[in-house]
């Protein structure tokens, strides 16, 4: 079982397909999902049941290098998925670029 952190800053309904898939890949993991409050809004409307199992985290533009740092403690991940389309999580990619974890840019 691999934990796998998404941070996403999505642009519209187009994109949260591609987040959607890799929530259905990782179904059984461990998965966090780092997302902006507009991101938020729109996954939203994705099923319940793709839901299940994932930690939702939803950034509020406050303290961002703490909040990085924060969210890297709690998921531990070994996969990042970069979908921050709007650079509304930049800090948080920015820490993510020099980690030492697997980084894949969707």
């Amino acid at each position: 079982m691999a934990n796998i952190l998404v941070v996403a800053s999505l642009r519209g309904e187009r994109e949260v397909s591609v987040v959607k898939q890799i929530l259905e890949r990782h179904k059984g993991d461990s998965v966090w999902l780092v997302v902006d409050r507009e991101t938020a809004k729109l996954l939203a409307k994705l099923e319940a049941s793709l839901m299940r199992g994932v930690n939702v985290l939803v950034f509020a533009g406050k303290k961002p290098e703490e909040y990085a740092l924060k969210v890297y403690k709690a998921a531990v991940p070994d996969i990042v998925y970069l979908c921050d389309k709007r650079s509304a999580l930049r800090a948080l990619v920015d820490f993510l670029k020099v980690a030492p974890v697997e980084l894949v840019e969707c």
